[in-house]
């Protein structure tokens, strides 16, 4: 039964994401590029998720024991950087520590 909740629980925020790209979308003028080079205008959450999946993020241990996360220039597109903001996620949480993403919230 705990699982069953666990499921419900993720294709409810399944649900809200695709919900706020819809809404997002909604107002703008210019539709997403989506895997497959396809452009849609209400994009579904697992076109959305398939944007991220390829996407990598180092982590460099520097000398004074602190960890940089860094994104290869690569995946730093406009298109990517657009497509997070339509979600409501800075491109920056991709980057920065947890620590540091927790006192600008």
């Amino acid at each position: 039964m705990a699982l069953g909740y666990v499921f419900l629980i993720g294709l409810l925020i399944y649900s809200l994401l695709e919900r706020r790209l819809r809404q997002n979308m909604a107002r703008e003028t210019k539709p997403i590029r989506l895997p497959g080079n396809r452009l849609s205008k209400s994009p579904t959450a697992a076109s959305f998720m398939q944007l991220f999946s390829d996407v990598v993020i180092l982590i460099n241990p520097q000398t004074d024991g602190t960890v940089r996360r860094v994104m290869p220039r690569r995946f730093d597109t406009p298109e990517l950087r657009r497509a997070a903001s339509l979600a409501g996620i800075e491109f920056t949480r991709f980057t920065l520590p947890p620590e540091v993403q927790h006192c600008n919230s």
